[in-house]
């Protein structure tokens, strides 16, 4: 599997949170939890679970559908950098949570293990091989443009003479190379 391959599929993994997020919400009792607040409180906490589920699902959709641009170190593997450091943070926080998550029934168990080993792929992995493209893009970019016929030395050119380097006691070439030729 290529390193855009892999970019691609952790993208698209993002995909599952609108499905798997009703889901969990309905198993943890977060309907009920919100029922009891206050009207403009509920609001605003429904138009953050939206937001939680919008926002990392259009970014995970973006990273899919510019996976080359990020492995070619373009714009976008700023975006991919800002998602896994999300999904790294969210991967610490749900290995916290793990203490208090509710152990029965058993689906709610497996629910946090499987969240676990998501943010652990969207996180730290896509990191790492977001740090591997960065690595291949500069061996093959600082390979690919230098070839052993390519190597040259510049011509020397002369500097033309100005008042500010003529003085003996500058540091320009010129006064550089007058100096060397005086001894």
């Amino acid at each position: 599997m290529t390193l855009e391959a892999a970019i691609r599929w952790i993208g698209l993994s993002h995909l599952i949170q609108p499905f798997v997020t009703p889901a969990l919400s309905r198993m943890l009792g977060f309907g009920e939890a919100f029922s009891t607040l206050q009207p403009v409180p509920r609001q605003i906490a429904n138009n953050m679970a939206v937001a939680s589920v919008a926002l990392p699902t259009s970014v995970g959709v973006l990273i899919a559908y510019h996976a080359h641009d990020i492995v070619m170190a373009g714009p976008a593997r700023s975006i991919a950098w800002v998602a896994a450091a999300f999904w790294s943070w969210r991967l610490y926080r749900q290995c916290v949570l793990g203490r208090l998550w509710p152990t029965t029934p058993r689906t709610l168990r497996w629910c946090h293990w499987m969240l676990t080993a998501t943010f652990a792929i969207q996180g730290p992995m896509l990191a790492a091989i977001l740090a591997l493209s960065s690595r291949k893009v500069f061996i093959t970019q600082s390979c690919s443009e230098c070839t052993p016929t390519s190597i040259r030395f510049a011509p020397r050119t002369p500097t033309p003479r100005t008042r500010s380097n003529t003085h003996p006691w500058s540091r320009g070439r010129a006064a550089t190379r007058s100096a060397d030729r005086r001894r």
